[in-house]
């Protein structure tokens, strides 16, 4: 996904939608680099740090799935636009069952 939005030409999209796009971008990167810094920090630093970063993993992730879950507001947006001003059908956005679970046990807690 993170390919396929910085890629994509923006110059197609109309002026209307450009902004809740790169939003949605900024969104997208922001959760992609959070996820690389918490598993790249588990690789440095001593067994003993390496071993407290990795307990409190969850715990660091939670911010990721805040954006996220932003980020799927403004898809939803964004498609709904596409669908009224272009037609078409919106797409249900579908995630791995480890996300799944993951964004409801957040949510319980």
């Amino acid at each position: 996904m993170i390919v396929a939005m910085r890629e994509f030409d923006t110059t197609k999209l109309p002026a209307s939608m450009l902004s809740d796009f790169i939003r949605l971008r900024s969104h997208v990167y922001a959760i992609n680099q959070r996820i690389s810094d918490i598993f790249e920090s588990e690789e440095h630093g001593s067994e003993s740090e390496r071993s407290e970063r990795k307990k409190t993993r969850y715990e660091r992730l939670r911010s990721s799935v805040r954006v996220r879950a932003e980020a799927v507001i403004l898809f939803d947006r964004l498609q709904q636009r596409i669908s009224n001003e272009f037609g078409g059908e919106a797409m249900t956005i579908t995630t791995g069952q480890f996300l799944t679970d993951y964004s409801v046990l957040l949510a319980d807690s």
